[in-house]
């Protein structure tokens, strides 16, 4: 059972945390990407390695749909979130007020089944390739 039907079952709310990916859906972070002192994604294996390598194609695919809808890949990915249902909140974060208004106006930007579609078919069932953080970041968030 996938996690939106786990968290349906008894009628929770999915509060999805860094919906961008930290950089991942948007094409910031690329395989030549240099992280700076502290950034856990030095640590993250979905940020490094074989597995960075592999995910760019979501990131490519979101953004040739950004471009086609004239929108930013940001707000494509934050539309497609929005479609999964209203017990699935993003909460992205910005520090610049321009980044603000991009990540608002995904509000009223329209994806069409066709647009779902192309997303769904990028995206693997399981999302980005890699774990999120390293094991030790598993345990801390288990524990």
């Amino acid at each position: 059972m996938g996690i939106l039907p786990t968290i349906r079952s008894p009628g929770a709310t999915l509060i999805a945390c860094s919906p961008l990916g930290r950089g991942l859906l948007t094409g910031a972070v690329r395989a030549a990407t240099r992280y700076e002192p502290g950034d856990f994604r030095a640590t993250a294996p979905r940020y490094n390695g074989d597995d960075l390598k592999a995910n760019p194609a979501i990131a490519d695919a979101i953004t040739r749909l950004a471009t086609a809808k004239s929108a930013t890949p940001a707000q494509i990915a934050l539309a497609w979130l929005l479609t999964r249902g209203s017990d699935v909140i993003p909460i992205p974060g910005s520090s610049r007020r321009p980044r603000l208004r991009d990540t608002l106006a995904a509000l009223d930007l329209h994806l069409t089944v066709t647009d779902l579609g192309t997303i769904d078919d990028t995206v693997p069932g399981t999302g980005a390739r890699g774990a999120r953080c390293s094991d030790h970041g598993i345990a801390l968030i288990d524990s």
